[in-house]
């Protein structure tokens, strides 16, 4: 099933696979327009939408960290025009992510700005006790341009949000990931009305804060399908409420982050030792938000639950 592919690169930089599955339901009620610099397509029970701006030069991080807050609050306004949808899944590609910048900016790298930015969007929005917050799952990864560029994914239907076990709530992270820590859960799921999703943030090599098997290829392949098995296993969905599990056999769509252009082909092999031959499988090569890591992982899996 394809959805409106002619047009599709004005709106994302995913195939159309990610927005299919997404807005599957209601094609017949599919309809998309322009809301104040935010493309997006809009069913009975998904949004998905975009907004970008043009960083220039790309390495000033008070412009990423002014930009963050400035696109999180148009999507915020977006968002409180239809109530009933909520933010559940975000994707950010931030210019230079890991390139030192310039000595005016808030942190020193492309990634902390941004995360300054966008810390300081949902405290405006939600007030200053982050356990009142209503945070989304997303990944963070390097753009291809001097655009700051945000896709969302809002949703209708009865959600969940939670976090994993071996890994400290990203919004808790110590200073030395940032003067201000990222603001995402690991997870989101989603009860739609012809299937349950889980809907993955981009996942690393990370074990409670901190990279492991940094610059091993292989080690951290292995450590992020250890982190998503644990994230979608019954007893980390339990502790939510959750009678259920997810299994790699689950996964409908797998994005995946590598940062090494010539490693692609061992990548494909490994990637294929955890997932189905039916999954679709994306690759992108760009620069993932740690610089010790080398490869940043995404799914969503799917579920009949009756």
């Amino acid at each position: 099933m394809e959805l409106y592919n002619e047009e599709l690169s004005n709106l994302t930089q995913f195939d159309e696979s990610t927005v299919n599955v997404l807005l599957s339901e209601g094609l017949e009620e599919l309809t998309e327009s322009n809301w104040n610099g935010i493309n997006y397509r809009k069913s009975s029970e998904g949004i998905f939408g975009s907004i970008k701006t043009h960083i220039v030069p790309a390495n000033d991080g008070a412009a990423i960290e002014r930009n963050a807050l400035s696109l999180y609050r148009s999507i915020f306004g977006f968002i409180s025009e239809y109530p009933e949808y909520e933010l559940v899944r975000i994707w950010h590609f931030v210019p230079l992510i890991v390139n030192e910048m310039d000595r005016s900016a808030p942190d020193v790298e492309g990634y902390r700005c941004f995360n300054s930015g966008r810390f300081k969007a949902f405290r405006e929005r939600y007030g200053n006790e982050i356990s009142q917050w209503r945070i989304p799952a997303a990944t963070a990864v390097g753009a291809q341009d001097e655009y700051l560029s945000i896709e969302f994914f809002a949703s209708s239907a009865p959600c969940h949000f939670f976090e994993n076990k071996v890994q400290i709530p990203a919004y808790r992270y110590s200073k030395k990931y940032g003067k201000l820590p990222p603001v995402f859960v690991r997870g989101a799921l989603c009860h739609l009305k012809d299937a349950t999703l889980l809907i993955t943030s981009g996942t690393a090599s990370v074990v409670m804060e901190d990279s492991i098997h940094e610059d091993d290829l292989c080690g951290q392949i292995r450590q992020t399908f250890d982190n998503l098995k644990v994230l979608s296993d019954k007893a980390n969905l339990k502790n939510y409420g959750l009678n259920f599990a997810f299994g790699f056999d689950d996964l409908t769509v797998l994005r995946v982050y590598y940062k090494n252009s010539e490693e692609k082909e061992c990548i494909e092999k490994e990637i294929g030792k955890y997932v189905s031959p039916e999954c679709n499988v994306h690759y992108v090569n760009t620069d993932i938000c740690r610089k010790e890591l080398v490869i940043e992982i995404e799914g969503i899996y799917k579920k009949i639950i009756c």
